[in-house]
């Protein structure tokens, strides 16, 4: 499996259902879930196509800082404007959606070497 889809998919498996339970009441799951992949369907292609563009006297841990940063803010204008809230709303769901895709990530690498 590819590096770009072996993070998307933890980044879905992660994000998805953040995304899900902040939805309103009384929307279905499995319509709650497909719109809770919608965020992260966005933005991480862009993210992964844009990587190298980043200044190489950057290290690492400040890249990705940088990287996560947008990502919050652009899925969080999103995710507040599908849903009619407000963009701190939105930005709250979407620091703790992506904030939990890095821990799951960092933490899978550590144990098993993967993503």
């Amino acid at each position: 499996m590819s590096a770009w889809l072996s993070a998307f998919v933890v980044t879905q498996l992660a994000e998805a259902p953040v995304y899900a339970a902040s939805q309103r009441p009384g929307r279905a799951w499995p319509a709650a879930l497909g719109w809770g992949l919608l965020p992260s369907a966005l933005t991480h292609p862009v993210l992964w196509a844009t990587w190298g563009w980043w200044p190489p006297s950057l290290d690492p841990f400040t890249q990705v800082l940088w990287a996560e940063s947008l990502v919050v803010a652009v899925e969080g204008v999103v995710w507040s404007r599908v849903h009619g809230r407000s963009l701190a709303w939105g930005l709250r769901v979407s620091l703790l959606a992506n904030g939990l895709s890095v821990l799951v990530g960092e933490a899978l690498r550590a144990l098993v070497g993967w993503p």
